[in-house]
């Protein structure tokens, strides 16, 4: 969109600017080179902006993820190496009679028992809940879908790397992530 407008700019400059009845192949020439320059030059710009602005914490969305496995590490890995996305994980809630792996994460993120779910999501105004547990695990999911049916917030479930294929919902994408929406 940002590119048709630009795109839309550069023409009606290049016909104002046209002499005589003809048009320059050198104006349209030009057009293009400027409106390919300025497109590039203001994605790069906004992105630097919405990544200084999430560094500031100004429109960032709190994220909660349920599970400690390698779904969620590669979503915590993803998520912070995207900062301009604007979600942050603010809490990480492991399941009930599982072993909680060490998760490469920040210092600032609490690990909580999925029993503390929903206090955690009003006390630290969480927007959404991801939920990174395998379907290979039927109890822990049936835990976390009793939990989440009087969630106040959007829950979204991300798949394992070869879990996407089977699931056959609806698909979309959060900040890079594949997910399916609505989970509850």
């Amino acid at each position: 969109m940002a590119v048709s407008a630009v795109a839309a700019t550069m023409g009606a400059i290049a016909l104002g600017l046209q002499a005589g009845e003809s048009f320059s192949r050198g104006w349209m020439v030009l057009s293009y080179v400027f409106t390919g320059a300025a497109a590039v030059t203001l994605r790069a710009s906004l992105r630097l902006a919405l990544g200084a602005f999430s560094a500031r914490g100004i429109g960032v969305r709190k994220v909660a993820l349920i599970g400690a496995g390698p779904t969620a590490q590669r979503v915590l890995d993803h998520l912070d190496r995207h900062p301009a996305v604007g979600l942050r994980v603010a809490a990480i809630f492991d399941l009930p009679d599982r072993p909680a792996p060490a998760l490469g994460y920040p210092d600032s993120v609490e690990r909580w028992p999925l029993d503390a779910l929903d206090r955690v999501l009003v006390d630290q105004r969480i927007d959404d809940v991801w939920v990174a547990v395998s379907l290979s695990d039927p109890a822990g999911f049936q835990a976390v879908q009793a939990r989440l049916k009087l969630c106040p917030v959007s829950a979204f479930y991300v798949p394992g790397e070869y879990e996407a294929c089977v699931v056959g919902r609806r698909m979309t994408e959060v900040a890079g992530v594949a997910s399916l929406i609505p989970m509850a």
